[in-house]
């Protein structure tokens, strides 16, 4: 019976996202493509090695997983409920994505003073952020101190934000060429930032990003061949793999990357051995980690009012993300959060915009790793409301607000110059 739901399990996010992102022989790297992706990778992955290659495993990770493996059960159940919440992922898109596509008027432009107003604050916290965390970066060693790992993260937060004011001048450029893509002058001001943060240990991080470019081009230029989405897919796995040999001085490339999802799933198999899964739950831990999207310059101790998880343990770091959902919601509310979540990404995607486009190219980027490992403090909060939502909408709320103010009409219309409707008498 395991198997049978552990086939299943597998069977479903592979057979929608072939059905929703593959047409003769290209791929369309979005929002569904990245989170079955993650879906497999950190909710299914672990249990089926656990499962079928648990003496194989021996000697290749870390005792402590295979112990904690040792100790839990209750897999059917885990496995149905997670198949019924890709269930509900599957629901949402395809209910979104019924109908004909809307004719919308033309996105308004986005002042290019704006991002370049935007684009200077990001250098600026940026420089800060990387001197204040300057003696733990290219250190390429775990970080376990909390102090420590706030600093980086005050690194990798600038970074993101350097990188969305990017993405929102890309979906403006319209770029139809690759160079076009990567080398531009708002990407060139984030690649050594990034690849600082590459270096100190926050691969996924960095990955992601690229990931995002990724959907750009395959859901706004043209699809890109199977075989060079794979091609991409085995180059960032061996990236990862280096980077974290490099960051552990020790082990080999294949044995990183393999041990990651099964890292992070420590959190996951502890759940797992007391087998106390709820219907519903009230996301009072989410709700405390909105304080994340207050500037750390104004709250420098937030993290002490964030409420965690009780009885969750992550000596890594990462916290499956099936812990934080069932936590916050309980199943049955993951899979309307989840369901509730396709569904907005897929309307973001069929209705492209100034604001749109940019939030939906960020989102499904999120969606392949940080969504399935980060605590929703990160993942939720800071990567997808803050900079994949609430930033594109400033940048287009003060870019509106300043075409409006010089008498420039959203179409483009000098509203000065306009002659007056004639009212009659």
């Amino acid at each position: 019976m395991t198997y049978a739901l552990l086939l299943l399990a597998f069977a479903l996010p592979v057979a929608y996202a072939t059905h929703t992102s593959i047409r003769q022989g290209k791929i369309e790297v979005n929002h569904v493509t990245l989170f079955s992706l993650g879906y497999v990778a950190y909710w299914v992955l672990p249990i089926a090695l656990g499962l079928m290659f648990k003496e194989q495993l021996d000697g290749v990770v870390a005792t402590l997983w295979t112990d904690t493996l040792a100790d839990a059960g209750h897999f059917d159940s885990y496995l149905i409920y997670i198949s019924f919440i890709y269930v509900a992922f599957a629901a949402g898109d395809w209910l979104a994505n019924r109908g004909s596509k809307q004719t919308l008027r033309p996105p308004t432009a986005v002042s290019r003073k704006v991002l370049i107003i935007f684009a200077v604050i990001g250098l600026v916290i940026t420089v800060a952020e990387t001197f204040r965390a300057r003696e733990i970066l290219l250190q390429g060693q775990y970080v376990t101190e909390t102090a420590s790992e706030n600093t980086r993260g005050g690194v990798v937060g600038a970074s993101n934000f350097l990188f969305a004011v990017a993405v929102m001048y890309v979906v403006q450029s319209k770029p139809k060429r690759v160079k076009d893509l990567l080398v531009n002058p708002f990407l060139l001001c984030w690649w050594p930032i990034g690849l600082i943060i590459l270096l100190s240990g926050t691969r996924l991080n960095f990955i992601s990003l690229m990931l995002m470019l990724l959907v750009y081009w395959t859901a706004c230029v043209r699809p890109i061949a199977l075989r060079s989405f794979i091609a991409v897919l085995c180059a960032s796995a061996l990236l990862a793999g280096l980077v974290g040999v490099y960051r552990m001085r020790s082990g080999n490339v294949f044995a990183n990357i393999l041990t990651e999802p099964l890292y992070t799933s420590i959190s996951l198999l502890i759940v797992l051995a007391r087998g106390d899964s709820h219907l519903a739950r009230v996301p009072i831990y989410l709700g405390s980690d909105l304080i994340n999207l207050v500037p750390g310059i104004l709250l420098p101790n937030k993290e002490r009012l964030m409420q965690e998880i009780p009885d969750v343990y992550s000596p890594l770091g990462a916290i499956n993300s099936y812990v934080s959902f069932e936590a916050n919601f309980g199943v049955l509310g993951t899979a309307v959060f989840i369901f509730l979540f396709a569904w907005g990404t897929r309307r973001l995607r069929r209705t492209p915009g100034s604001w749109r486009t940019p939030a939906y190219v960020m989102i499904s980027g999120w969606s392949g790793f940080a969504l399935f490992r980060d605590p929703f403090a990160v993942s939720l909060v800071k990567d997808i409301l803050e900079f994949s939502i609430l930033m594109p909408a400033a940048i287009c709320a003060l870019s509106f607000w300043l075409r409006w103010s010089c008498g420039v009409a959203p179409g483009g219309v000098n509203i000065s110059a306009a002659k007056p409707v004639d009212q009659g008498s």
